[in-house]
């Protein structure tokens, strides 16, 4: 399964969508030995969690105006295309841990194959000319899935960060696009 297969469903997972059926390993049965009785298991100490860093206050107000104005909105989150970092989530459950582990490299892969499809036409028709910077690369990724819509949209004034929003496939789409360019232009 893909990164972004995994992280599809896993949204989907969140939202409460029924699982897909995954294929089951055949169970492997062991004789008992009665000589020899398992140990109980110690408990492991709990492990302090460490502190988030300090989230900027741009990508706070930026993830809080998403929130309220797209419609039907599941979560958003800011990721750094540099880093494959996740700066910033907001909205069920704040995507759930293990999407979030998934969402900033699946998104910096999602960008670096659309730079190479840009490349790609570029050679055959060169009037369709480079991009030569992160502002002039693509600038939004829409995908829709049979229960999402995604949109991965450049943010104006930094380039290298993309805010990333999930939103119900019921949502009217042209909406959502003329909300997110609000939103960037702010």
């Amino acid at each position: 399964m893909s990164l972004l297969d995994t992280l599809v469903s896993g949204l989907a997972k969140l939202i409460g969508l029924p699982p897909e059926p995954e294929p089951q390993p055949p169970a492997i049965s062991l004789p008992a030995s009665s000589a020899a009785k398992p140990e109980p298991a110690k408990p492991e100490p709990a492990k302090p969690e460490p502190k988030p860093a300090p989230e900027d206050p741009r990508i706070v107000e930026l993830l809080s105006a998403a929130m309220n104005e797209l419609p039907k909105i599941v979560g958003a989150a800011v990721v750094d295309l540099r880093t494959g970092g996740l700066l910033a989530a907001r909205g069920a459950q704040a995507l759930a841990q293990p999407i979030l582990a998934l969402l900033g490299p699946a998104t910096a892969d999602i960008f670096s194959h659309v730079a190479g499809l840009e490349q790609a036409f570029a050679e055959l028709a060169p009037s369709h000319g480079d991009a030569e910077s992160e502002a002039e690369a693509e600038q939004m990724v829409i995908m829709l899935s049979p229960e999402l819509l995604y949109v991965f949209t450049r943010l104006e004034q930094r380039a290298s960060e993309v805010l990333v929003v999930v939103c119900n496939d019921q949502s009217n789409l042209g909406l959502v696009l003329a909300r997110l360019r609000g939103l960037n232009a702010r």
